[in-house]
């Protein structure tokens, strides 16, 4: 019987989120690593960053020099990346879609569509885990 009442507040508590100001986007913010096959075919740790405002930066090989900056929109289980400066920036126009799925301190992209070959880099899904 407790068991039943808990897993019911686990699932009340879970719809109310949204309603609380809280959404799956807010889990995604902060900083991320990964590591990738660069376009140089080496091996490269990678952070991403996501901040609360929409904003997004890449930083290759965790040196503190930000190689990409961009923003990101969330849309269900999708989101959208569009860079906006950096040596490494794809154009404007070319925006990547992945699907994200984990926890608040790991997970994956999986591509949807993505123009830009250096953004995705050859992978299809990109696992990650919160720094």
């Amino acid at each position: 019987m407790k068991n039943c009442i808990a897993k019911n507040l686990f699932a009340t508590l879970l719809l109310l989120l949204p309603l609380l100001g809280f959404s799956q986007a807010d889990l995604l913010v902060g900083d991320w690593k990964a590591t990738m096959n660069g376009p140089d075919g080496k091996t490269r740790e990678v952070k991403l960053t996501l901040k609360a405002d929409g904003t997004a930066s890449v930083d290759f090989d965790l040196n503190g020099t930000l190689e990409v900056e961009g923003k990101y929109t969330v849309e269900g289980n999708q989101i959208t990346f569009q860079d906006v400066s950096g040596p490494y920036a794809c154009p404007a126009d070319q925006k990547g879609v992945y699907t994200f799925d984990g926890t608040e301190s790991s997970g994956s992209l999986t591509v949807v569509s993505d123009p830009c070959e250096g953004r995705k880099m050859s992978n299809h899904k990109i696992v990650y885990t919160r720094m």
